[in-house]
């Protein structure tokens, strides 16, 4: 709740949902009174998510917004290779497999994040469709993945 309660006084997490005595993670995800980044950091980081979760996560919101880093750095193929890298990880099936992708796995998770992030403002700023197409993807991982 950390950044949630705001002076120790104002509980905004009641504020959002009322006096229930629990809340299930698809109302949380689907709360637009949350900022997406704030609902996407919940997921990865309090939701006891596997790696392969976690990174299957990254992968979606990155291929979603991955045109945006792009459109600015047209000869960085970074976050590419890092969502290639990722996918390789996930499809791996051995230990040893497993092992040599982890690392850039974890790369690509770490610049999704960022790319989501980022590609929150711009949705904000801009229509707004890509941000409906993070929140889409969000929703569905849930109803899928937990």
């Amino acid at each position: 709740m950390g950044c949630y309660i705001k002076d120790n006084k104002h509980d905004f997490i009641s504020e959002l949902f009322g006096n229930r005595k629990s809340v299930n993670i698809q109302t949380l995800i689907q709360s637009n009174k949350i900022p997406f980044k704030d609902r996407a950091w919940f997921l990865c980081y309090s939701c006891d998510l596997s790696k392969k979760q976690k990174v299957n996560f990254a992968i979606g919101c990155a291929e979603i917004v991955v045109n945006l880093y792009n459109n600015k750095y047209p000869n960085d193929k970074r976050v590419d290779n890092a969502i290639v890298a990722a996918k390789e990880y996930i499809m791996s099936n051995t230990i040893a497999d497993a092992a040599a992708y982890a690392a850039y796995a974890d790369a690509a998770a770490a610049a999704a994040y960022a790319d989501a992030t980022a590609a929150y403002a711009a949705a904000a700023a801009a229509d707004g469709s890509l941000m409906k197409s993070l929140e889409s993807f969000t929703l569905e991982f849930v109803k899928n993945e937990i």
